[in-house]
């Protein structure tokens, strides 16, 4: 690096002069007294960015340079050389140091320096301004930190004058997104982890309407470096001209849209200023910040390059200040992507290269929108099909719609080309990448137990939908299905519906007509049928007799043949006289207390031995007393009314129903 002439020298410190006069500069803001003077350091232990200071610590700030020590010449090794100092005349400052970690002795340490001044005003633009050039040197983790962990330089401005109010609370951690860093050598012995550093960046900050700063106002300045917060990674911030007015060195300073649009246009101005004191030719270097595509020069007679842009001014006047615009078009991203541009510099013999403040973008999060519909009524054993309507106002990606399955359903298909999986109740559709408004349907089965005259109900807040960067939103409508019976001869107030809803389902009976499906409830049931309700009931819904060998001569072209043969194997049935069944005979009130007590509990189950005081009709010397006794005292049959029994009156298909579930306590149908 050329040394500073004689005539340079003194036009800098000339400039430095008027600094002082014209603004209330920071006391020893440039460090030139050689030590901290007008500063304050305190120490802590890094517990985490956000989290309050761990007490200890250990002063590991340093002035660096000397009295005789010109410009840039003194590299950092662990920036590859690529950070010199002093920035800006004999000295800068250190914050911290390269020990801040366990294996240096200091883990997790970290150093503020400090100072209180009084604020004074631009006159240019009527705000506060707190001016500073750094220079970050940390250690960049192989093994994922978050934020809250790594290595970290922050400065913190205060208004003590207006309730503390902050001002300022600016960081930079390593990796910042946006920012040119760059990979020096290796760190220790862990593979991947490597130094990182920042060059020279000019910073300004200035007070807001939302944080209003007054003439005379006092100000607290905190600058603070720190090791990562698990301890293994040490960090430090080299900083030089703390000013309320110029730098004394050239700096450059972005500005561009708070928010903008995936796949429209955005233009960012370029503001460099010279505060030598003497005239310059700066080279300014701009690259296109990741999702940008730079297109259009603002200022082609100067500018070159579109990935870097290249900019070269000569004479630029001591004081003078010049801007030009470059634009682009963001890419496609999604809905919430911060867009950061801080990979920009402005380079002058004889100063360090200085990068700009940090422009951030934000593409806004995307409005989401999510309804359904579907049919007006439904019947158990059915399916039903929900349409989601989605709705978008930005591309989005990893979209997902998700909704909790309303009882007594469960997950059948979907439509539109997604994949939607079930994970107990809750049904997750992936849309992946969506760009604009759309709608896909899904089925599901509603089993044999959803009971008659009950909404089935998708509620709105039981269904939602969320993406990349967007805000989860639940559905706008709930969609609701009124229950309807599935027998066409048993509506909706029958006395036995619910009895024989709970033995369809269970399997017991598939009613007497499959299409429309009907029960036919006021129909004697026969001995046939009787057997297939008790070995159903005795064996489970699904069971199958098989083709045993056939040993009633009556029952040989019977439907309900094998069934038959069952009961007689499993001791229920002896028949009805010799090698006969009576398949076709209605069954009795006392036959059937027969059939279902030994379902229940077995070919050698004897009940009680009757007392004749149970049914009025029944006395104790009744074939089927015990049997009869047994079917009320265990609360299966309330008799024919009026304390009567009827042992010898005929069973209907919904009395059965009645009787076989109580038997057998088979699940009835619930809301």
């Amino acid at each position: 690096m050329k040394k500073l002439g004689l005539a340079t020298v003194m036009a800098i410190l000339g400039a430095l002069l008027i600094v002082t006069v014209a603004w209330a500069a920071f006391t020893n803001g440039d460090f030139e007294t050689g030590d901290f003077t007008g500063w304050s350091i305190t120490t802590f232990l890094n517990n985490g960015y956000t989290q309050p200071p761990g007490s200890g610590g250990t002063n590991l700030s340093a002035i660096v340079g000397g009295p005789a020590v010109d410009p840039l010449s003194i590299s950092d090794p662990n920036t590859n050389g690529v950070v010199k100092y002093p920035a800006f005349g004999h000295y800068s400052a250190r914050v911290n140091s390269e020990l801040s970690y366990y294996d240096g002795g200091y883990p997790a340490n970290a150093n503020t320096i400090s100072q209180t001044t009084t604020a004074v005003i631009d006159p240019l633009d009527g705000k506060s301004h707190v001016r500073f050039t750094y220079a970050a040197v940390m250690v960049n983790p192989a093994f994922p930190h978050t934020d809250e962990e790594k290595p970290y330089f922050r400065v913190k401005v205060t208004n003590l004058s207006k309730g503390n109010d902050v001002i300022y609370d600016f960081s930079s951690y390593v990796g910042e997104p946006g920012k040119n860093w760059q990979t020096g050598p290796s760190f220790g012995t862990i593979a991947g982890d490597v130094w990182q550093y920042l060059d020279w960046t000019y910073v300004d900050l200035a007070s807001s309407a939302l944080h209003p700063v007054d003439a005379g106002d006092s100000i607290l300045l905190e600058i603070t470096a720190a090791g990562c917060q698990p301890t293994g990674h040490p960090g430090y911030v080299y900083v030089d001209e703390f000013t309320d007015g110029d730098i004394l060195g050239p700096s450059i300073l972005a500005t561009g849209p708070a928010t903008g649009v995936s796949g429209g246009p955005i233009t960012y101005t370029y503001i460099y200023k010279n505060g030598t004191g003497i005239a310059i030719n700066p080279h300014i270097v701009i690259y296109p910040p990741a999702n940008v595509t730079f297109t259009t020069l603002g200022d082609p007679a100067h500018c070159s390059g579109l990935n870097p842009v290249t900019c070269d001014y000569t004479g630029v006047a001591a004081g003078g200040t010049g801007s030009f615009t470059v634009s682009g078009t963001i890419g496609s991203v999604p809905a919430g992507t911060l867009i950061a541009h801080g990979d920009y510099s402005i380079s002058v013999t004889n100063f360090p290269t200085m990068g700009g403040p940090t422009v951030f973008t934000q593409i806004p999060a995307a409005n989401l929108g999510l309804s359904a519909s579907g049919a007006a009524t439904v019947k158990p054993d059915d399916q039903y099909t929900y349409t989601f309507n989605y709705t978008t106002d930005a591309p989005i990606t990893n979209a997902q719609v998700s909704f909790t399955l309303p009882g007594h359903t469960t997950f059948v298909s979907n439509t539109g080309g997604y994949t939607c999986t079930p994970v107990a109740s809750l049904v997750t559709c992936n849309l992946g990448a969506v760009s604009a408004n759309g709608s896909f349907n899904v089925t599901v089965q509603v089993d044999k137990l959803k009971k008659v005259n009950t909404p089935l109900t998708l509620n709105a807040a039981a269904y939602a939908i969320n993406a990349t960067g967007a805000i989860t939103t639940n559905g706008s409508t709930t969609v609701t299905a009124n229950t309807i019976t599935p027998f066409a001869d048993v509506p909706y107030g029958h006395w036995a519906l619910d009895y024989i809803q709970s033995i369809w389902a269970y399997g017991i009976t598939g009613g007497c007509i499959n299409s429309p499906l009907t029960y036919c409830p006021n129909i004697a049931i026969t001995r046939a049928e009787m057997a297939v309700y008790i070995e159903r009931g005795v064996h489970g819904g699904s069971f199958n007799p098989g083709t045993p060998t056939l040993t009633y001569t009556d029952t040989t072209t019977n439907f309900a043949r094998y069934f038959i043969e069952a009961l007689k194997a499993d001791g229920i049935t002896g028949g009805c006289g010799g090698t006969q069944y009576c398949p076709n005979y209605p069954i009795t009130r006392a036959q059937s207390a027969v059939f279902l007590l030994r379902g229940r509990s077995g070919s050698a189950y004897v009940p009680p031995d009757p007392t004749g005081t149970v049914w009025v009709d029944v006395p104790s010397t009744h074939w089927a007393a015990r049997w009869a006794e047994e079917l009320g005292t265990d609360h299966i049959s309330v008799g024919c009314g009026g304390g009567y029994f009827c042992p010898e009156g005929i069973v209907s298909r919904a009395e059965m129903a009645v009787l076989v579930q109580r038997t057998f306590n088979l699940p009835m149908p619930t809301p």
